[in-house]
């Protein structure tokens, strides 16, 4: 509303007039900095330059400090919880909206407050689409279910995938799930300073690509402040790893009239390889 846009001109000028900010160049992440705000601030403060420094923020952000890195282990220690919540509650007759529902309380009552959570929850035929909101399908004896938690804790995000069969898996979802996590196993050992985005991607997309599979979504990406950031995990980019990047490696296989199956953990790049924070059964 304008309302807030006129309260938070004057909370901003103030604070610049204080730091003494009135010429030169002044950098803002233009893809987060509303429009009207951006007018108003250009029509009071015309000596100053605006940059858009999203990229370069972006590039800094990717490798976590060390106070970071435990909100991080925190968050991914919940979201673990959130994992074995959701695996104990898949049985046929329940709904996804049901899981989903409990799953949140769960991870609510680790993190002893409020927390916003992004969920994959689809079941059966669905699974065949990659994604998707909770519903009230049930869920029936040989269905599959993904399962992906994004909860976000003291302002970062988690991440988390494992796919649970309801009644025990078939043997063609064996023999997937098993080529998945080969692939994860295969990203997750790969993960060092040095090695590019582009060369992890072909690690993992490759132990896929190997038996005539592969999956319509990047690799993974980097977390922190936002869900989706630096390092991004995909065939065309030369990001390279960097200790402190922490990062989610997600391959998965979707066939129709078979099933989906995603499995997905977060890593810390170190000096010397990679820790998985993420912490939680991964079987069928």
């Amino acid at each position: 509303s304008m309302k807030a846009i006129d309260n938070l001109t004057g909370v901003l000028l103030d604070l610049m007039k204080r730091l003494k900010i009135d010429e030169g160049a002044l950098g803002i992440e233009a893809e987060h900095f509303p429009i009207a705000l951006l007018w108003r601030l250009q029509e009071n403060l015309r000596d100053l330059s605006w940059r858009d420094v999203s990229r370069s923020l972006e590039t800094l952000r990717a490798v976590k400090d060390e106070d970071e890195i435990q909100l991080i282990r925190h968050v991914c220690e919940v979201t673990s919880w959130g994992q074995i919540t959701a695996r104990q509650l898949v049985s046929e007759g329940v709904s996804e909206i049901e899981i989903y529902s409990l799953v949140k309380a769960k991870i609510e009552e680790k993190a002893g407050a409020r927390t916003p959570l992004l969920a994959d929850m689809i079941s059966g035929e669905r699974t065949w689409e990659v994604g998707g909101h909770p519903s009230t399908r049930r869920l029936r004896r040989g269905d599959l279910v993904i399962c992906d938690l994004v909860p976000r804790i003291d302002g970062y995000w988690g991440d988390s995938c494992s796919t649970i069969s309801v009644g025990g898996a078939s043997e063609e979802h064996r023999r997937l799930h098993r080529i998945v996590m080969t692939a994860l196993q295969k990203g997750i050992e790969s993960v060092r300073p040095g090695v590019s985005a582009m060369e992890l991607d072909k690690i993992v997309r490759g132990e896929l690509r190997r038996h005539g599979y592969d999956y319509p979504h990047h690799t993974g990406h980097g977390l922190g402040v936002t869900y989706h950031e630096e390092p991004r995990i995909y065939p065309s980019s030369n990001t390279q790893l960097k200790p402190g990047m922490v990062l989610a490696l997600e391959p998965g296989v979707y066939i129709n009239g078979i099933g989906g199956i995603r499995l997905e953990d977060i890593i810390l790049v170190t000096e010397d390889g990679g820790e998985v924070l993420t912490k939680y059964p991964k079987e069928l």
